[in-house]
């Protein structure tokens, strides 16, 4: 059993106990110096912890209160498990001094201190199976790089709507394989005259107006253009 942290399985709703729209959580079961040591965390997807802020400990039942449920906080986000943890102060809490009075409280304090910061390291190290604590403030700029990101890791829920520009599309797309949809709005030029301009040949080739068409003559309908007289084969039929 942890020594640092309890975990707690949440469920939606407001039932009781942890449900994801209340406003309190545990109990926990660790000991602790100063309770302002005690901490809790959510689990994300990711998966990554994220600090929740705590508005009060109750020390005699052990359960922490939050200002706003999560839920209300992270209404987008299914959260499932979170963590009551301790986080000790590695400040000296008891100064000894020459020709002082130790006591046995200060000892205590003193030891305490000094075993509860090793059972957080330990079990927030490097292989431990407990290793979860991180916030994104932990994360520092720029030190997720390409060789840290599985393949196909990124899903497409991931790329927030319109921000992949021009600029980040390869210079030439083979979408042969794709069903292509471009936009008839009348504002969204969709295809340029520049593209069927490129196309022509290929364009008057395919398009077949044998059932009619409805459009604007290139030049105006004036009198020396009107057609004054239609020659066809004749077949002697009357």
């Amino acid at each position: 059993m942890p020594n640092s942290y309890t975990q707690l399985t949440l469920v939606a709703g407001s039932a009781s106990p942890n449900g994801t729209s209340q406003l309190n959580y545990g109990p926990f079961d660790f000991e602790y110096l100063n309770k302002d040591d005690i901490k809790f965390a959510i689990l994300t997807p990711g998966p990554l912890y994220v600090v929740v802020p705590i508005a009060s400990v109750n020390e005699t039942t052990k359960i922490i209160t939050l200002s706003s449920s999560i839920a209300a906080q992270y209404p987008s986000l299914t959260i499932t498990s979170a963590r009551v943890y301790r986080a000790t102060t590695t400040n000296a809490l008891v100064d000894f001094t020459a020709g002082s009075r130790i006591s046995e409280a200060d000892l205590d304090t003193a030891y305490r201190q000094g075993l509860f910061a090793a059972q957080e390291a330990s079990e927030d190290a490097s292989g431990s199976a407990s290793r979860v604590i991180i916030t994104n403030s932990d994360i520092q700029d720029g030190a997720v790089g390409a060789s840290k990101l599985a393949t196909d890791a990124v899903e497409a829920v991931k790329i927030k709507d319109g921000v992949v520009g021009a600029t980040k599309l390869a210079s030439t797309l083979d979408l042969s394989s794709k069903n292509v949809t471009l936009s008839d709005s009348a504002s969204n030029n969709a295809v340029s005259q520049t593209a069927v301009i490129r196309h022509i040949n290929a364009i008057k080739s395919a398009i077949d107006i044998s059932s009619g068409m409805t459009g604007v003559l290139p030049v105006a309908n004036t009198e020396s253009n009107v057609l004054e007289s239609v020659y066809l084969p004749c077949d002697g039929a009357v």
